[in-house]
């Protein structure tokens, strides 16, 4: 039986909780030995809780995380959770779904309400890939505070909780973006 790993996150702006989701991802597909891993982007875009994007998005998405960067998918024709369900299902394949804390209610009800009705997976497993009220800002850091730091033009705080592999010219960069998108001048 083949494994698929998959999430699909807004991520408009990448944070280490982002980071540490990854490396899980790529940990669990490593455990099995017929797997792959897949990430897909929300291609949804306003000035505020997406301000970036969709080829921006990607494109920081594989610089940032060059080691994963196969494992994007870009696909803007994406827009839910259910189209990329439809768009991979496969009856031989055990689906383990990683989702933030706050979106583990929503992929459970989809996996379970329309498993053998819209899509078919073998099997899924809905895991909750980082712990917002977890004592470690790193793991439980959200993109909505990320923002928040460039809305009070705070870049040092905001450099703090990019992704640590990134690069200070890729930080800066990303912060840019998202003030471009958010609107903020000067």
């Amino acid at each position: 039986m083949k494994t698929l790993i998959m999430t699909y996150s807004r991520c408009s702006g990448f944070t280490t909780a982002h980071e540490n989701l990854f490396n899980r991802m790529f940990m669990t597909a490593n455990l099995f030995s017929n797997s792959e891993m897949k990430i897909y982007l929300s291609p949804k875009y306003d000035t505020t809780k997406n301000p970036l994007q969709y080829n921006d998005k990607i494109k920081l998405a594989k610089n940032i995380f060059s080691k994963y960067q196969e494992s994007f998918i870009n696909d803007s024709q994406a827009k839910s959770i259910l189209d990329i369900l439809k768009k991979n299902s496969d009856i031989e394949t055990h689906l383990i779904l990683y989702c933030g804390q706050d979106r583990y209610s929503e992929f459970t009800r989809i996996a379970e309400n329309y498993n053998k009705k819209e899509f078919e997976f073998a099997k899924i497993d809905v895991i909750i890939g980082n712990n917002r009220n977890s004592d470690n800002i790193e793991n439980s850091i959200s993109a909505t505070q990320l923002r928040n730091f460039v809305k009070d033009s705070d870049y040092e705080s905001f450099k703090k909780y990019v992704p640590k592999i990134t690069t200070e010219i890729t930080t800066k960069y990303m912060y840019d973006l998202l003030r471009k998108g958010m609107n903020i001048n000067g």
